[in-house]
């Protein structure tokens, strides 16, 4: 668990609220990419549009070489 990790069971065991303090936006996004598919929302709008560019990038990525092959 990050210091500063703040959870709360919004539907117990089903939806999990998570506050996590971070310092790089860019970094952090990059974190929840890797989990992308367990997220209901993601909070500030800043955070989650650097989520969704990441996304974004990966699919043009995928997207590129799949035109390759």
């Amino acid at each position: 668990m990050d210091p500063g990790q703040e959870d709360k069971w919004i539907e117990p065991g089903e939806l999990l609220e998570r506050k996590v303090p971070y310092h790089s936006c860019r970094e952090f996004a990059r974190r929840l990419f890797t989990i992308v598919d367990g997220l209901e929302s993601i909070e500030p709008p800043e955070l989650r549009e650097e989520v969704v560019s990441d996304a974004r990038a990966f699919l043009d990525r995928l997207d590129r070489h799949i035109a390759q092959a």
